[in-house]
């Protein structure tokens, strides 16, 4: 039984289509309701352009026109590896006060998670690979509601490549302990600068292995210097005594790093 103690706000990798399969990203306008005439135009990414993997998202931008262009209500930028935004969607709300941003860009590759439908288990999407969506290719749109209706852009989709990577994921890991056949909790950070981590966790005593658990991508908030842990149950077969927990990072390059720390387990 395990369960992740600080929530993690998260969002991931991928794509359903080919860029050419997606709607051109030439000015257009979708109009619900009575709004009045308006026009949102993406500007960047480019529609079909190729934007390397980082631990932040491109800097979406867009333009907002037309001779009654909104400069009050709710905007929001979604942004999917599903071309019809059912499966796995980043959702960033934004305010008009007195005009509209027309450019936002996420801090952190959470956004990655949650846009992309292979994140979580069982997958929403697909074909996936290693938590990821396998073509790469995210599809985004910014909308706009107002009293008098709602303006969208068109859809527009760019290509996400992961640069080569050889550097290893950061790992830190506190020493710790519990009681028998109680829950045990395993502090540690994982980050990795071009996105999410998995992790395995082991308890271990003379080298004899005594418990495992694996964890799923995720991306820890606050990156390096942000602590988290796993709270896992351990069996009561697990003797009282001095023990060695070892956490073992990899990122979706396929570079690791182990790090080890003391774990007491008492009566």
């Amino acid at each position: 039984m395990i369960r992740l103690v600080l929530s993690i706000a998260a969002v991931a990798l991928g794509g359903a289509a080919s860029p050419a399969a997606a709607t051109t990203s030439h000015p257009a306008t979708l109009v619900r309701g009575a709004a009045p005439a308006a026009t949102i135009t993406l500007v960047n990414p480019k529609h079909g352009s190729r934007v390397p993997r980082s631990q932040r998202s491109p800097d979406f931008s867009w333009r907002m026109g037309g001779a009654d262009a909104p400069t009050t209500g709710i905007l929001e930028l979604d942004v999917s590896t599903d071309p019809t935004f059912g499966s796995g969607r980043a959702v960033q709300t934004l305010s008009c006060s007195d005009g509209c941003p027309t450019h936002y860009q996420w801090n952190s590759s959470y956004w990655y998670l949650e846009s992309d439908g292979c994140t979580y288990t069982p997958p929403q999407g697909g074909p996936c690979s290693d938590g990821t969506s396998s073509s790469r290719v995210f599809y985004w749109r910014v909308s706009i509601r107002t009293p008098s209706g709602t303006v969208a852009s068109p859809t527009g989709s760019f290509h996400v490549f992961r640069p080569k990577d050889t550097t290893p994921p950061f790992v830190a890991v506190q020493a710790g302990g519990a009681h028998r056949g109680a829950y045990a909790l395993f502090k540690f950070t994982a980050a990795d600068e071009t996105g999410p981590t998995r992790e395995i966790i082991t308890l271990s005593a003379h080298n004899q292995l005594v418990f495992q658990v694996s964890y799923g991508w995720h991306v820890l908030p606050g990156g390096n210097a942000y602590y988290s842990g796993l709270n896992a149950q351990l069996s009561s077969t697990v003797q009282p005594g001095t023990y060695t927990w070892c956490l073992t990072a990899f990122d979706q390059a396929g570079n690791h790093t182990k790090r080890c720390a003391a774990y007491i387990i008492t009566p």
